[in-house]
């Protein structure tokens, strides 16, 4: 019961945080959706109760129909031993269905990450005259920046990418240094693990999705504020520019990619 009482509870503060952004989007910075996402998370993921002194109790009765369905409620195995016997059997089945799937996604995610992580090796860092970070490198086969990684996060560029147009290198970089500044890949490791153990939650996963939007929306303004001046035109330019083609992120969760460009360019132009 506990633990459905996290998942309610929960629920109750997604649909309220959803509820918020709805009517306030135009208003407030994303990064405050994001700070409420995450704490809608962290109370699917922890197991504290404020006690309220609520109690609820049956009403005491003698005799009549009243009488006799209070007795079916407190005590159902005089009434029906088969069908009570049954559902209790089906109810000790439930949990390990529950932690079943849980293990499978949190290891499916895993090996995701961990497979594609092998194919990050293959990537070479940018010539010296770049002038760029250690932590900067090119990828064949990548169609869209993105950062990755937990302790040595490393921002990955197409290996096709104009290094020289200086401008969006900067918006570029200083989309993906947001990332790591905010320390958004321990943000979205927390909301998966919601993920995993709310599975069958479907608002869990709305909130986990609406969150990843968020995010890099929240990127996009940081990169507005910190270059200055009127670049918004540049910078939804640039987000056009690497939307298209193949993009070989889906299966990483933890990595940070440019995705749902015509929302954040509309976010932009607001």
């Amino acid at each position: 019961m506990t633990f459905l009482r996290m998942s309610l509870i929960g629920t109750g503060m997604i649909l309220t945080v959803a509820l918020l952004r709805l009517l306030l989007q135009r208003k407030v910075h994303r990064s405050v959706f994001l700070v409420l996402w995450v704490i809608a998370a962290l109370r699917l993921l922890i197991p504290v109760f404020i006690p309220t002194g609520v109690q609820i109790a049956l009403p005491q009765t003698d005799g009549g129909f009243a009488a006799a369905a209070v007795r079916t409620i407190v005590h159902p195995t005089q009434a029906q031993p088969a069908a009570i016997s049954a559902v209790s059997g089906a109810a000790k089945l439930l949990p390990w269905a529950w932690l079943s799937v849980a293990v499978l996604l949190l290891l499916g995610f895993l090996l995701s990450h961990l497979r594609l992580r092998r194919s990050f090796r293959f990537s070479v860092p940018l010539p010296a005259e770049a002038e760029v970070a250690p932590n900067v490198r090119l990828l064949d086969g990548l169609a869209s920046p993105l950062t990755y990684g937990v302790f040595r996060p490393t921002i990955l560029l197409p290996a096709g990418f104009d290094w020289h147009d200086r401008e969006k290198l900067e918006q570029i970089l200083t989309h993906e240094k947001t990332h790591i500044l905010h320390r958004d890949v321990l943000v979205k490791g927390i909301l998966l693990s919601a993920c995993c153990l709310h599975w069958f939650n479907p608002l869990v996963w709305l909130s986990f999705c609406l969150a990843g939007k968020d995010m890099e929306m929240s990127c996009d303004e940081a990169v507005i504020r910190k270059i200055g001046g009127d670049v918004r035109a540049d910078y939804s330019a640039s987000l056009l520019t690497l939307a298209t083609g193949r993009r070989i992120i889906a299966g990483t969760p933890l990595a940070f990619g440019e995705g749902d460009t015509k929302g954040r360019i509309n976010n932009l132009s607001k």
